[in-house]
């Protein structure tokens, strides 16, 4: 299964590209996304990866959901301030 990731937020900016490619298995959750795109990262980097929200389709999704082939997938960074 294909599925495109973009980052939105500053701190993400770390991670290289605005927007990647990933193949995963059919099944693949969120969470296995996350996890495969840590396995890129240095350790401190993957930190990131926990303080944020995914949406797919424009909806906020949990970890445990599903992906489909095709999926673009938006990893946002919480802004802070007020």
């Amino acid at each position: 299964m294909h599925v495109t990731v973009k980052y939105f937020g500053a701190p993400l900016a770390k991670l290289g590209p605005t927007a990647s490619q990933y193949n995963l298995p059919a099944g693949a959750t969120v969470a296995n996304l996350l996890e495969l795109i840590g396995t890129e990262l240095p350790e401190q980097e993957k930190k990131l990866l926990e303080m944020t929200t995914c949406m797919v389709k424009g909806v906020i999704v949990k970890r445990e959901h599903g992906l489909q082939d095709g999926d673009e997938v938006h990893i946002l960074f919480p802004l802070l301030g007020g």
